[in-house]
């Protein structure tokens, strides 16, 4: 659930386990780690975290591959290792 922070002025994502957790102090863990003191109810909506949105949206990232120069490459070491353990 969004909540608006009183310190950034930043709408973080807090989950109802964390809303449950600070609903005593008023201070809420958020996904992005970010301890959210909440602001008055009738402020406005403040401009999304984006280390929350972040979190909840993450990108795949590709990995580069190397190629290895010699033939076989890793699944060929895997079968000798394991071959080599069995003599």
């Amino acid at each position: 659930m969004p909540m608006t922070c009183a310190l950034d002025k930043h709408d973080h994502a807090v989950t109802a386990e964390s809303f449950a957790e600070g609903r005593g102090l008023g201070v809420y863990l958020a996904v992005c780690g970010w301890m959210v003191e909440a602001a008055s109810m009738s402020c406005a909506p403040g401009p999304p975290c984006p280390l929350c949105v972040r979190v909840l949206n993450p990108r795949p990232v590709s990995i580069p591959v190397q190629r290895s120069a010699r033939r076989g490459g890793l699944g060929a070491l895997v079968r000798r290792l394991h071959h080599g353990s069995a003599a």
